[in-house]
């Protein structure tokens, strides 16, 4: 087989080469290589494409956007066979809007990927090779949007679905999934508008999130007893049509199961202890636990059952009654069925009566083989009409051996009650399903009305009407104007809502508030705002400085409008002064004589100094002395000489620069 496709993949890199032909969605070649193990061949007058690959390896894997697939948004596909491929990579015919049919003929073929067939919004059939297919897993995605699928039939193989599978098919009325043990994730059947009745596999644990979200035709499911079973979170949100549930387990085992967020749950009608599925195309079965009873319904053909004594092999499906062959004593065929698929009842050891409706041309091979305790058949018919229903010759020993009950047909009566009502008697109407034949019993006496009578009627408010005096039957919910009943009254006799009054009243906008509109109504007071006006913003002055310490300073601002104020606190700034001390010189004879002075100015150079300015001695002859301000004495009979007087000059700061000293030395020369 590898050499095979290897052959196939060098001439089809030949003639791509030699005709240059584009690899394109719009345009597509004859044939042509999807990835180094997969070819393909392409039919332009049928619309038929074909791939072939390594049954060992999947093909690639695609997207919609850098790697799209050759086969992206393809209007000239029309039908897919896939001979070969472990796999088929994801959005391989993403939008493919014209392919109608697809085609798995191999077993080796195990994953559909992810939006492979997205958007195939024309797909109406999909097939699997009639011994079965190795496919186990469908991706994320795999059929989503195929809005023409009407029906699928998965090989019992497929255990896994992931999310949004089949979302948006919605035309899809029944999936049939043979696999006991076949898992779901969440939105799997999300949007699937036409699905009407489905069958949770018998060892399913849980139905998932938003699995059948929006399944609006859903009305039947069925569902196993698991211990544990679990409904997730609005697992059924939307399903408003559901009125059906078949339990595999008794009433109580069904209140403990987790339903929250799952009110069709709670509305429809649970059938406990039994099993529910389709068995045909338009054929449905349900099997009561308790009676052993195995009833069909519909029209036309049930499946043929996978059985491994079948001559022309394992064909058909997975009967989804098989689980219970050893328990089954008895089957009600009803009108309607035409034939029954080869290996039906098969292994079934205690089936002991089968009831046939007129309706029934024949019974497909080993109907009933290994039905070692069969021996009732009961015929809608006479026996000339039992004679002409056909069978394989597999089924001559058990139809033969077993005893025929013809004619006055045995009726298998259903029973619909129509409920009595305020005025009309309620009865039971009976029906055969075998012959039709019908009767009606059981009648009960009208009910009467139950009336709630307002005799004063309310007063309309603003926004809520009001009513006139009227009785209510709460039974058949009419209104009629007499506590009789005679006179009927086409709904709630209404006094129209008055409507609010309401009265303007406009607040200006503050510096900090926003100014607008308000409306009261007059009469309940219901109010509302509207006409917003910005608040003004304070318009600050340019503030004053309130309060200091040694290192910060606090400045207070006062709202020009409101008066409002504010403070802020800023850190004092280093006091910029800058000192040095000068060389004053004396003459000796006048130091000799009297004391003498230096002036600050003459004694120090200040300037930049912020806050008032102060001197102080810190060393020196004791004859010289500084005052606070800076004047310098030298007292009588100091000597000839240089001294050295250190000063510290202080700056005491302000409200907004630090105090600060620096040391200077001021030079005194006696001469």
């Amino acid at each position: 087989m590898k050499k095979s496709l290897s052959l196939i993949l060098s001439l089809v890199m030949l003639f791509s080469v030699l005709t240059a032909i584009p690899f394109s969605a719009s345009a597509l070649p004859d044939s042509g290589i999807l990835d180094e193990n997969t070819a393909y061949s392409f039919e332009p007058a049928l619309g038929e494409l074909t791939i072939y690959g390594d049954s060992s390896i999947a093909t690639r894997d695609f997207n919609t956007g850098s790697k799209p697939s050759p086969f992206k948004d393809n209007t000239e596909i029309k039908k897919v066979v896939i001979q070969g491929a472990l796999g088929i990579g994801d959005c391989t015919f993403y939008g493919c809007t014209n392919l109608k049919e697809v085609t798995f003929t191999r077993k080796s073929t195990q994953t559909i990927g992810s939006s492979a067939f997205h958007d195939c919004t024309a797909l109406e059939t999909v097939n699997f090779a009639s011994e079965g297919t190795g496919i186990t897993t469908i991706y994320e995605g795999a059929f989503s949007g195929c809005s023409s699928l009407k029906r699928i039939n998965l090989p019992v193989t497929v255990n896994m679905i992931y999310s949004t599978a089949f979302k948006d098919c919605s035309s899809l009325q029944s999936v049939y999934i043979p696999n006991a043990d076949c898992s779901f994730s969440s939105n799997a059947f999300e949007n699937c508008t036409s699905l009407t009745s489905f069958s949770m596999p018998l060892n399913s644990v849980h139905v998932d999130v938003d699995m059948f979200r929006n399944c609006t035709s859903l009305t039947k499911l069925a569902i196993p007893y698991v211990p544990s079973y679990a409904f997730f979170d609005n697992a059924l949100n939307g399903c408003t049509a559901l009125t059906d549930i078949y339990f595999g387990g008794t009433q109580e085992q069904w209140s403990v199961y987790a339903k929250p967020g799952n009110n069709p749950l709670n509305s429809a009608a649970v059938h406990y202890n039994c099993r529910y599925g389709r068995c045909g195309d338009d054929a449905e079965f349900v099997y009561d636990i308790a009676k052993k009873e195995l009833t069909i319904s519909g029209t036309g053909v049930t499946y043929g059952n996978k059985h491994p004594t079948d001559e022309d092999g394992p064909g058909g499906a997975d009967l989804l009654w098989y689980p219970y062959k050893d328990d089954i004593e008895s089957v009600v065929i009803e009108e309607g069925i035409t034939g029954i698929g080869h290996h039906n009842f098969a292994d079934e050891s205690n089936l002991k009566s089968i009831t046939v409706p007129k309706s029934l041309e024949g019974f497909g091979r080993n109907a009933f083989i290994n039905c070692n305790a069969f021996t009732d058949i009961y015929y809608a018919g006479t026996e000339s009409e039992w004679n002409s229903v056909g069978y394989h010759p597999s089924n001559s020993g058990a139809l033969a051996t077993a005893t025929k009950h013809y004619s006055g047909c045995s009726h298998n009566y259903s029973s619909s009650v129509t409920e009595p009502t305020c005025t009309e008697k309620g009865y039971t109407t009976y029906t055969c399903s075998l012959c039709g034949d019908s009767y009606v019993g059981d009648e009960t006496a009208a009910l009467g009305h139950d009336m709630e009578i307002d005799e004063v009627g309310r007063e309309a408010t603003c926004t809520e009407n009001g009513n006139l005096p009227y009785c209510y039957c709460k039974r058949c919910q009419k209104y009629f104007i007499d506590s009789l009943g005679e006179n009927e009254i086409e709904g709630l006799p209404v006094i129209e809502a008055k409507g609010h009054d309401y009265e303007a009243v406009t607040t200006a906008p503050t510096c900090t508030a926003k100014g607008y509109t308000i409306h009261t109504c007059s009469r309940c007071k219901d109010s509302y705002k509207d006409s917003y006006k910005d608040a003004k913003g304070h318009t600050w002055n340019s503030g004053k400085i309130t309060a200091t310490t040694s290192t910060t300073y606090t400045t207070t601002y006062t709202c020009t409008l409101c008066k409002a104020t504010k403070k802020t606190t800023s850190d004092k700034k280093t006091n910029p002064m800058k000192a040095s001390g000068k060389t004053a010189a004396l003459k000796y004879s006048d130091v000799k004589k009297k004391t003498q002075t230096v002036k600050q100015s003459k004694a120090f150079t200040v300037s930049k100094a912020q806050g008032k300015v102060t001197y102080k001695k810190s060393s020196g002859n004791s004859k010289i002395t500084v005052s606070s301000a800076g004047k310098i004495t030298v007292k009588k009979g100091l000597k000839k000489g240089t001294y050295k007087v250190k000063v510290k000059v202080t700056a005491a700061g302000n409200n907004t620069y630090k105090k600060t000293t620096k040391t200077v030395t001021v030079t005194i020369k006696v001469k």
